[in-house]
Formats: structure tokens, C-alpha cells, sequence
């Protein structure tokens, strides 16, 4: 590792060893890292997709605390496979890097400071559009179980319980 850098997101073997290839490095200076010191949560990932999030609290202009996502998505994720949420819309807005989201077949490119939202029902994927760490802060309108949702997910990728794409397989 080298200096000026956080180490996030190793995969532990049974010995409590961090697994070779596994994780992610940032420079200590940038956006993710400097979000990452709100976090309130674990730093949770999906091998299977290669995606790594957290739960942060951020203040809003009111000086109002607010909890949001944090999705930090290296450059060789294959994102999430498509799908829709019924209940909530989902508020995207890039911090850092460029992303490519697909919503309902037509591809848009989203840059750092954009925002992008998608409707609820609406077919929805998305990936890095560069060769670079990307990172969005995500919100749930209206506020739900969203994190329990992607938990419950990505503990099913870590157990083998997913296909490639990292959709869970039927039980």
C-alpha cells in the first residue's frame, strides 16, 4: 500500500487475512475519502458485481443531517444487473468520475456534479464510463429500506448465492 492512501473493502479468509486482488485503494485527498469520514456505517461490498458502499450523513443547506448512500464503484464493476424498485425513486448524483446508467434501454452518460433520477418501476443499471474509481451518493424518495435491500444482496453475492450478473438465484 502506498503512503497517502485508504485501503477499503479486503475480503478476509478464514484466518482473518486480507484475500490478494480483493479491495480497493483511494488517494487519501479525494472526494470518496473525504465522504467516507461521515460514514455511519460498515463499508459493505458485492464481489460478484464489484461495487462497495456505505451509509453516510451528510448535512443539507438548512444544516439538517440526512442519511444517503455512497457508491463507490471501481472501474472493472459490471454494475448492478438491471432492475426496477416499485416503492421509491432513486436520486443519483456523481461525486467523482463518470458513469454510464441505462434506464429503460437508452444509455446517458452522468459526470461528476450531475444528477440523475429514476422514476420508481423504471428498468435501471448503470457502470463506470471511465478507466477510474467512480463514486455517486444515492438517496431514496421516499426514504425506505433501500440499505436493507442492497445488504441483504450483497450477503447473498458473498455466500455464492447469486449468478454472474449478481441477481439472486431462487432457493
Amino acid at each position: 500500500m502506498k503512503k497517502n492512501t485508504l485501503f477499503i473493502g479486503r475480503t478476509l479468509n478464514a484466518q482473518g487475512k486480507p484475500v490478494p486482488g480483493t479491495g480497493i485503494e483511494l488517494p487519501l485527498n479525494s472526494k470518496i475519502t473525504q465522504l467516507l469520514h461521515s460514514q455511519k456505517t460498515v463499508i459493505i461490498s458485492n464481489p460478484v458485481t464489484k461495487e462497495y458502499g456505505a451509509m453516510i450523513s451528510l448535512k443539507n443547506e438548512n444544516g439538517i443531517s440526512r442519511n444517503k448512500g455512497l457508491g463507490i464503484i471501481p472501474p472493472d464493476s459490471i454494475g448492478p444487473p438491471k432492475h426496477i424498485h416499485p416503492e421509491y425513486d432513486e436520486i443519483f448524483t456523481v461525486v467523482e468520475g463518470t458513469f454510464l446508467f441505462t434506464i429503460n434501454n437508452n444509455t446517458r452518460i452522468v459526470s461528476e456534479g450531475e444528477k440523475i433520477i429514476v422514476a420508481r418501476g423504471t428498468a435501471h443499471t448503470f457502470k463506470p464510463a471511465e478507466n477510474k474509481i467512480c463514486a455517486f451518493l444515492l438517496e431514496a424518495n421516499p426514504p425506505g429500506k433501500l440499505n436493507e435491500v442492497i445488504r441483504t444482496i450483497w450477503g447473498l453475492a458473498h455466500d455464492g448465492k447469486t449468478n454472474t450478473r449478481g441477481q439472486p438465484r431462487e432457493f
